[in-house]
């Protein structure tokens, strides 16, 4: 579980309580440079953000924590790219408390441990916010773009919200 999530160019990354989440970043795969413009290459079992980051691939999460995660799936550069055959694996978002939609045009992650967020969305948001009626909204929100989940600048058009755990077959 500990090397599961890495990130592959930043040695200053913060370490704090997803530390153990993000693996031994010493011990790091040398920089790989790729991913523009092409699919993302899945020869390790992660997939490779546009920023070197090594996320879970969705059916290759033996060492993934236990938990709730998003699978996308379908994967394509562009909106308008024609896919050959069903598109590319994405990555395994988790673990998370909850998945939920509104309007069938957001969707709403909450993560289990507010940490782990940063190693799937890493730039700075206004994930936490007081809102007078519903309260305090830690949430990470995806807008839904022409039927498709956009992620690190991709595009993905089937997604699942499964369990991964020590008693489920591999995802």
């Amino acid at each position: 579980m500990a090397s599961f999530f890495l990130r592959l160019s930043d040695a200053s990354s913060p370490r704090g309580a997803h530390a153990a989440l993000q693996g031994d970043l010493d011990a790091r795969a040398p920089r790989i440079s790729a991913l523009r413009g092409i699919n993302p290459p899945l020869e390790h079992g992660h997939f490779l953000c546009r920023d070197d980051r090594a996320l879970p691939l969705y059916g290759k999460m033996k060492d993934a924590p236990n938990g709730l995660y998003l699978g996308l799936l379908h994967g394509r550069n562009q909106l308008d790219t024609p896919l050959d055959g069903l598109g590319y694996p994405g990555p395994a978002i988790g673990p998370l408390c909850h998945v939920r939609t509104a309007y069938a045009a957001h969707l709403y992650l909450r993560f289990a441990d507010p940490a782990t967020s940063r190693l799937f969305f890493p730039a700075p948001s206004a994930m936490e916010a007081e809102d007078a009626l519903i309260g305090l909204q830690d949430e990470v929100v995806i807008d839904i773009v022409n039927s498709t989940i956009p992620f690190d600048g991709r595009f993905f058009g089937d997604w699942m919200v499964f369990y991964h755990g020590e008693s489920s077959a591999e995802q």
